[in-house]
């Protein structure tokens, strides 16, 4: 089936490996969110994101981890046409006081 989104916090590698099926199983307009992630391994994955036709949408960073937040081109003419952000969104949290 297609899901309008997907969560995953696993490590990199199963992550790479499954970014084909993550990007068939994603539903135009959806949204995977990939957390797990250490900070240098980020850029690694959202590439093989997108290199199977997935955008990156957001970074979530807590320390050393990162936490990427994905989204579909949507080639369905007709549903509504993606639109890229106007710059990638990327949050820091930061916890305790």
């Amino acid at each position: 089936g297609r899901y309008d989104l997907i969560v995953a916090n696993i490590l990199a590698g199963p992550l790479a490996a499954m970014a084909t099926d993550l990007a068939r199983h994603l539903a135009p307009g959806g949204t995977a969110v990939l957390s797990g992630l250490l900070n240098h391994q980020a850029r690694w994955i959202a590439a093989r994101h997108r290199a199977v036709g997935l955008v990156l949408l957001g970074r979530i960073v807590l320390g050393e981890w990162t936490t990427l937040i994905l989204g579909v081109k949507n080639a369905d003419a007709t549903a509504p046409k993606w639109r890229p952000p106007r710059r990638e969104r990327q949050w820091t949290l930061q916890l305790g006081g």
